[in-house]
């Protein structure tokens, strides 16, 4: 969940990101520095990428993993907060 928290908007065009097009570069991103870092070594990478990726329309399923959903939570929480 750390892993998507931090990459999930490491990539971020607002006139050109369009169509998950920033949640598919942000999860390349974090593919990339799990290769990097970790020789590949990372058995969860592509699961966290995933997640990432889902961020492009927040949809989750009875099937989907109970981590993946705090994290569509976690990212979803702003728009609940009060107005400033």
């Amino acid at each position: 969940v750390e892993l998507a928290i931090f990459f999930h908007d490491v990539v971020y065009d607002a006139a050109g990101g369009g169509g998950g097009k920033n949640e598919r570069d942000s999860a390349l991103v974090l593919l990339e520095f799990c290769e990097s870092a970790l020789g590949g070594g990372y058995a969860a990478a592509q699961r966290v990428a995933r997640w990432i990726e889902m961020t492009a329309h927040h949809r989750c399923d009875a099937e989907t993993e109970a981590d993946c959903r705090f994290f569509m939570d976690f990212d979803m929480a702003i728009l609940a907060a009060p107005p400033a």
